[in-house]
């Protein structure tokens, strides 16, 4: 009898070790069963969608997480969303909602692992997004995933989701994740004017005024307009706003930065050199780490699991 009341309380334990453990057809389930069109709060367009983005994800050890960027935060907040889909509908989705991990954390290590190759990097490294993030405009973040076409934080991470799908959605979106929008977040304009507003004021002043920056930049044409997101020289829209990005983080960078937004800028003029190679090996370091963490996670689960097996055949 003894023994038996042994075994159950083994068994009790396994099952209550493997119910902790967060994955990906659990989570999806959940918040594609509790935030939907019907209540307006669809985090994903479908199971694929929320499945291929959940991979990227750490996984993390405790589904019962109320934060960090990780899948088990995301699928307690899923669960809780069943009930109270506002706010934690944006909680358990993509972005985290500033809940499961910060806004920019999230995009840039989402970015880093999606958008790879010189083809597709959206950002050198990991600080770089960083900084460029910092600066998007939040504004009505939470309309995420129905901003699609707007200069804002919330368009380019719905275009860095769907991203997320498979190598043909990449190439197609990555190029709409970036600083510059990829004419799809607005366009390359409203990029650049957003940018010299906000960076470029008193001494570093390039605009009198929203509409004169937009008169301005219409004046761009041909070759102009299809220079490289991120790039750092070369007669392009894109390089100036590249300058203006680096513009919006500090003062002292304004100073440096904001003459190169200029239409005569000396730096954003003739042939441009050859981009970074650095964009690939951060993104495939961020990779490694992330799979590093969650092959380290399943270990240590089931690294117990094995210990727990073992105590529970001597009870036996």
């Amino acid at each position: 009898m003894k023994s038996q009341i042994f075994a159950l309380l083994f068994v009790a334990l396994i099952s209550s070790v493997l119910c902790a453990v967060p994955n990906c057809t659990t989570y999806c389930t959940q918040v594609m069963s509790a935030c939907n069109s019907t209540n307006n709060h669809a985090q994903y367009t479908d199971l694929a969608q929320c499945t291929a983005l959940c991979a990227k994800l750490p996984l993390g050890t405790d589904d019962g997480a109320t934060s960090g960027n990780t899948v088990g935060c995301r699928q307690y907040h899923a669960g809780v969303a069943a009930t109270t889909p506002d706010p934690h509908c944006h909680h358990a989705g993509p972005t985290g909602g500033n809940a499961c991990g910060a806004y920019c954390e999230n995009y840039c290590n989402l970015s880093l692992t999606t958008c790879t190759g010189t083809s597709n990097a959206a950002f050198a490294d990991l600080a770089t997004c960083n900084a460029t993030c910092s600066s998007y405009n939040f504004t009505n973040v939470l309309t995420f995933p129905t901003d699609t076409d707007k200069n804002t934080f919330a368009c380019r991470a719905y275009h860095l989701t769907v991203a997320t799908g498979n190598t043909a959605a990449a190439n197609t979106h990555c190029v709409h994740t970036g600083l510059s929008g990829g004419n799809a977040c607005g366009s390359l304009c409203d990029s650049y004017c957003y940018f010299a507003q906000l960076a470029c004021t008193a001494g570093n002043q390039l605009y009198a005024s929203l509409s004169a920056c937009m008169t301005n930049c219409s004046a761009f044409s041909g070759a102009q307009l299809t220079g490289a997101s991120g790039a750092t020289d070369g007669d392009s829209l894109q390089c100036r706003i590249y300058h203006l990005a680096v513009a919006s983080t500090s003062t002292a960078n304004a100073g440096t930065h904001c003459p190169h937004g200029m239409t005569t800028s000396a730096t954003c003029a003739g042939s441009a050199t050859t981009a970074t190679t650095s964009t690939s090996t951060t993104a495939t370091t961020s990779t490694s780490a992330t799979t590093s963490a969650s092959t380290t996670g399943d270990s240590t689960r089931f690294g117990f699991l094995f210990v727990l097996s073992f105590l529970g055949m001597l009870l036996i």
